[in-house]
């Protein structure tokens, strides 16, 4: 009787790990995802400025745009 239940809870434990390590395997891969899909996203807005406002495109334009900004305010 004694064994069958060491049996259980040996085997109950080893379920308990194999779905453990399953679940943690899918919110990897679902977390590479949302990565991949949020630099794809990134890269995406960054073409659709570059082609909006070609001009502003670069740094350089982008800060002394706002330096005018804020010394309009100033």
């Amino acid at each position: 009787m004694f064994i069958k239940l060491i049996n259980r809870i040996i085997l109950l434990t080893i379920i308990v790990i194999i779905l453990f390590t399953i679940r943690n395997e899918i919110n990897i891969e679902s977390e590479q995802q949302n990565e991949e899909n949020y630099d794809n996203s990134l890269e995406e807005i960054r073409k659709t400025w570059r082609q909006l406002d070609p001009d502003k495109n670069t740094q350089n334009n982008f800060n002394e745009t706002q330096n005018e900004k804020l010394n309009k305010y100033i």
